[in-house]
């Protein structure tokens, strides 16, 4: 019983691990400038996690069969764990999160602030209009720094065709 369960867990891990290293599915091309950094991050962690899933994944299945029991096993103690096994693991996992957010943090800050600090600092091209598109259950909403009394947002410079948008998102 012992066998069939670590073959049980190692097909599932190896099969799912297939998954990911065949990339059967992938992320759709990213438009953003900061995508392709963020799909290598994404790989990173998937490689990352991965060989920890691995690890975790055949040794348990290994576990399962070699501490198996027999007729002729020794009565079961109870262990309290290893704390030294139990913090090192803790630190490793520690270090390996706060690298991986250390390493994708200024990029995230990138998107995040810089990109929408330049329309009310100052910042970015004097002619570019910044919008906020939250979305509700009731539609999309839009405002702007330009935003007219009536609820739509800018009419165009000179007065020519430009496209009219108002708030309920309806053009």
């Amino acid at each position: 019983m012992a066998l069939a369960l670590m073959v049980l867990i190692w097909v599932i891990t190896l099969t799912s691990t297939y998954f990911f290293v065949a990339k059967t599915w992938w992320l759709p091309v990213g438009a953003a400038e900061a995508a392709h950094f963020i799909d290598g991050q994404l790989a990173l962690t998937f490689v990352l996690m991965g060989i920890v899933f691995l690890a975790a994944q055949l040794s348990l299945g290994y576990i399962v069969w070699r501490y198996q029991q027999k007729p002729s096993s020794p009565p079961v103690l109870y262990s309290h764990g290893n704390t030294k096994l139990e913090i090192i693991w803790t630190v490793l996992t520690t270090i390996l999160f706060v690298g991986l957010n250390l390493m994708g943090g200024p990029v995230w800050a990138s998107q995040r602030w810089d990109a929408a600090g330049a329309c009310g600092a100052g910042r970015g091209d004097r002619d570019a209009v910044c919008l906020v598109l939250p979305l509700s259950r009731a539609g999309w909403k839009v405002w702007s720094h330009e935003s007219e009394a009536d609820g739509s947002i800018g009419r165009g410079r000179g007065g020519s065709g430009t496209e009219h948008f108002r708030s309920s998102g309806e053009r």
